[in-house]
């Protein structure tokens, strides 16, 4: 017998065995009931996703936006059956080089019990794939005398468009306005194109698209600013997109923008800020200066002033000869606050240097 070297390692009984058993994704132990008229289930789910991929074409056809190299489908969101998990695997098949693609999946309660949804993104050939699959769950039963492709549709017990709510994992509660004008955190399935593909997109629909990326093994993230609306025509015409988050705000992401934008923070911050009165309690020394008389604030008036200056002349100088500078160019000179210390830079420094987006 082997000599034991691993004294903390305690095994108080002999060695076992037991049958293999697989785990399979997407699904609960039990299943769900069956539905009280199976072909009325069947032909209902198969009417909709029909109806779905002839919206997202005649959508597709009346758009002005081309978006080359983009696999042309829609974006759907599966709804299971209160209490029980999709068939995921089933809604993720890896069949040939296009194939349905799971995008998304969350859980929410709904009238007390959990409901799980799924984005799946469905490229045009497959649409009529999924709707044989739900008119053989009606018509052909297998040998042991259950309808076919049970598992996958008898979980189901909506499905619809999705819109950017249903790629959105953050809290629901977060989401914007329909013309709220914001940034987002694009996460990109990590593909040849991908990029290139937004920023076609972003070009036909005016707006603005982030100069930083995250590249993980199989996402790219990028940061975008539009409103729900603008970003909303990207699901009939990408599908790159996998997630919408609302991104984190760097510092930095402050220090790139232009001159003009960052007086338009100040100025937001100046609305938003209400000073003490006279008889607010101080710390520190009776005769630390009040509000109006802080540095930092004055600081600030004078960036704003400067900016606002920064602002008005850009136009006039972006007429004169190439070789005279363009104010907006010199933004971290405009707008930069007075040095600091060596100290108080080295943290500057440190803390950029572990800022997400650097």
């Amino acid at each position: 017998m082997a000599t034991r070297d691993r004294l903390h390692i305690l095994v108080p009984s002999a060695a076992s065995s037991e049958a293999f058993s697989p785990l399979v994704l997407g699904r609960s132990g039990a299943s769900p009931p069956s539905p009280a008229d199976r072909g009325a289930h069947g032909r209902r789910l198969k009417d909709d996703l029909d109806a779905l991929g002839a919206a997202a074409r005649a959508r597709r056809e009346q758009t002005d936006v081309r978006v080359e190299g983009a696999v042309e489908g829609v974006y759907i969101q599966f709804e299971s059956v209160p209490g029980f998990d999709l068939e995921l695997t089933a809604l993720e098949p890896r069949q040939g080089k296009v194939h349905p693609e799971l995008r998304s999946v969350t859980e929410r309660l709904v009238d007390g019990q959990p409901v799980q949804f799924a984005t799946v993104f469905v490229p045009d050939g497959w649409i009529g794939r999924f709707s044989r699959k739900f008119e053989q769950y009606v018509s052909e039963t297998t040998p042991k005398g259950h309808p076919r492709h049970r598992a996958l549709v008898e979980r189901i017990a909506n499905l619809r468009a999705a819109t950017l709510r249903a790629l959105w994992t953050d809290d629901l509660n977060q989401f914007p306005e329909p013309d709220d004008v914001v940034w987002w955190e694009l996460w990109l399935r990590r593909r040849d194109g991908a990029e290139e593909r937004l920023a076609a997109f972003v070009e036909q629909n005016a707006f603005r698209l982030g100069s930083r990326r995250l590249v993980f093994e199989d996402r790219v993230v990028v940061l975008a600013q539009a409103s729900p609306n603008q970003l909303g025509g990207s699901l009939d015409l990408l599908d790159d997109l996998a997630e919408l988050r609302r991104p984190a705000d760097p510092m930095q992401f402050l220090a790139d923008m232009a001159a003009s934008d960052q007086a338009a923070f100040v100025r937001d911050l100046a609305g938003r800020v209400s000073p003490p009165d006279a008889a607010a309690p101080t710390t520190g020394s009776d005769t630390a200066p009040r509000w109006p008389d802080l540095p930092c604030m004055a600081m600030w008036e004078q960036h704003l002033s400067r900016a606002e200056c920064i602002e008005s002349t850009a136009g006039s100088n972006r007429s004169r000869s190439s070789r005279t500078p363009d104010p907006t160019t010199r933004t971290f000179t405009a707008l930069s606050p007075p040095r600091r210390p060596a100290r108080w830079r080295s943290r500057i420094r440190s803390a950029a240097e572990h800022s997400r987006w650097r």
